[in-house]
């Protein structure tokens, strides 16, 4: 895959991504994906048992956010490394949140 095929053929991007997940233990349940007409941007989404990963590409500004949630053993940063080594990303900015620690925390009832 070249850099264009990647931001606009959906099984370019979503082979590399399966891949990544599969190698770092994820459960793939199912995938789907759409091809915006007009600008060829794809969107994509896994199904993990552990939660899902999904990629959303602007073919015209070079751009793709990928988001990957694990509730499970799973890593997404290694998931984003394996990526990162085998794809021609330029500039790659990780945001990292820890979700649902503080609700699961509220929803435990007290001993009252």
């Amino acid at each position: 895959c070249d850099d264009v095929a990647i931001l606009t053929e959906p099984n370019c991007f979503a082979a590399k991504l399966r891949e990544a997940l599969q190698s770092e233990g994820a459960k793939i349940l199912g995938y789907s994906d759409h091809v915006f007409p007009g600008t060829s941007g794809l969107t994509g989404v896994f199904l993990l048992a552990e939660s899902h990963a999904s990629f959303h590409t602007w073919p015209e500004y070079s751009l793709m956010c990928l988001d990957i949630f694990s509730c499970g053993a799973m890593d997404p940063q290694k998931v984003l490394d394996r990526l990162a080594a085998t794809l021609p990303f330029v500039d790659v900015e990780v945001a990292t949140s820890r979700r649902g620690a503080k609700l699961f925390a509220r929803a435990v009832p007290s001993d009252s």
